[in-house]
């Protein structure tokens, strides 16, 4: 729609619906459902995904009406509690009634710059429209610095900005921000800060943990969805009194995640017989379990949750996750189901009070689960096993060579591999206690090629 305004457009993404298959619990089946969300308040920070596709989208951002940009740097909005609807109104509004009204000012800009435009490589074949997607790019992130550190004169009122190209910082303005430069730049996310927080003072740039202590207690002990029926008691949560995790307390902690699949992987075949990946399976965490390592209770698992499926699952991967169908429902799971929030609020919790996670491959499920961990607290097993620049070595490989142990002969469990992750981790610093850390690798690695990886 040509004449659509970018805070209408705001306001209906704010206020969306869609169709969705969900669980419902009467019917005991997954069944069409209209989701429509409703906005109870406004938050500190508005996040906006611009999902440009094309070159139609783009000349949104760079068009200009009455010497007016579309697009806005500036916005009010406001809710309507009773209702649960959110209005939008432009800056260039009149009669705008700030008491009534919450400013936004945008605050940051992520951007892809296009380095190199084919002619016929980029028309998409549903719509015959110019594509500028999958093309040879990369990102720039435009930042608004805050008052608390401009210090220059800044009289003209819109602030002082910086550019971020890789290791280049560049001073620049608002207008290079808006300019769009024809096709080359391609706005992908916006920040948008409500403008009285831009006067804040020092203390409160201080990030706050989401989890205080007790909270995080609370949150272990909380009833699962599944409360009500017999479960499989496959843990034991921290005592409160004496178990305390992080550099206080339990350093070292144990762990295993499990993902499936809510859509196949996309391939091309091509005529040699060879295959491109088109689209990657959409992989989301199912399982994860957490077990001590340290103290008079080590080894024992004190967080194993399932998370909800909210989505269809398309496919378990029951050979590398142990999960089958029904696990991940609320009206036929018999293990510990929770959600997502809350499994991730409990592992946050532990990555910022320092814990140290011994796990096998964690650099790719810190990835999936997005959580950012300092690669200090991550011990790989992948890693600490490896000599450089060669393969990387299996779980099953390791627990079979080293600690004599068969696993994962049917299916994978998540507490037995973090278990046998730690054990591992046990092994590697006495051989490095020993010094003779180097000499198992290079054994390990002759006898493995010489019966070519494979366990009998």
């Amino acid at each position: 729609d040509q004449t659509i305004q970018f805070v209408e457009l705001l306001q209906a993404s704010l206020m969306s619906e869609s169709n969705i298959r969900a669980w419902c619990n009467s019917c005991n089946a997954y069944v069409p459902m209209n989701q429509k969300r409703i906005v109870s308040s406004l938050p500190t920070v508005l996040t906006i995904n611009c999902n440009v596709k094309n070159l139609q989208q783009l000349k949104y951002f760079s068009s200009v009406d009455n010497g007016r940009a579309w697009f806005k740097t500036k916005f009010y909005l406001k809710t309507d509690e009773a209702k649960g609807h959110v209005l939008a109104k432009s800056a260039d509004d009149e009669g705008v009634d700030e008491e009534e009204w919450i400013a936004y000012d945008l605050v940051s800009m992520i951007s892809m710059i296009i380095d190199e435009r084919g002619k016929n490589d980029y028309i998409d074949p549903n719509t015959g429209i110019d594509s500028i997607t999958d093309t040879d790019a990369h990102f720039v992130a435009h930042i608004k610095v805050h008052n608390v550190y401009d210090n220059s004169d800044t009289s003209a009122g819109t602030g002082k900005w910086l550019l971020f190209n890789d290791f280049c910082v560049t001073p620049t303005d608002e207008k290079d921000v808006m300019q769009m430069y024809g096709h080359k730049k391609v706005p992908c996310m916006l920040f948008f800060a409500k403008s009285e927080s831009q006067t804040l003072d020092n203390k409160s740039l201080k990030s706050l943990p989401d989890l205080t202590k007790s909270g995080f207690h609370d949150l272990c002990y909380e009833r699962p969805l599944t409360y009500g029926r017999q479960l499989k008691s496959t843990f034991k949560c921290l005592d409160p009194r004496g178990e305390t995790p992080g550099s206080s307390g339990m350093k070292v902690v144990g762990i295993d995640c499990e993902f499936v699949a809510l859509s196949k992987t996309e391939k091309q075949l091509h005529p040699d017989g060879s295959e491109t990946i088109l689209k990657a399976a959409r992989l989301v965490l199912a399982r994860v379990s957490v077990v001590r390592g340290e103290g008079p209770l080590k080894n024992e698992c004190f967080i194993d949750d399932y998370v909800r499926a909210v989505e269809p699952v398309y496919d378990y991967l029951t050979r590398y996750s142990g999960l089958r169908e029904g696990d991940l429902d609320v009206g036929r799971s018999k293990h510990h189901l929770t959600t997502l929030k809350k499994t991730y609020m409990k592992l946050r919790y532990l990555v910022d009070q320092g814990c140290h996670f011994v796990g096998h491959g964690l650099k790719n499920d810190f990835k999936m689960i997005n959580i950012t961990v300092p690669p200090d607290q991550i011990i790989d097993t992948v890693e600490l096993f490896r000599l450089a620049n060669q393969r990387k070595i299996s779980l099953r490989f390791l627990a079979a060579y080293l600690l004599q142990k068969d696993i994962q002969g049917v299916t994978h469990d998540s507490i037995e591999d973090a278990n046998v992750a730690l054990e591992l981790y046990d092994v590697y610093c006495e051989l490095k206690e020993a010094g003779s850390l180097k000499q198992k690798l290079k054994e390990m690695y002759k006898w493995g090629r010489e019966n070519k990886w494979e366990l009998e």
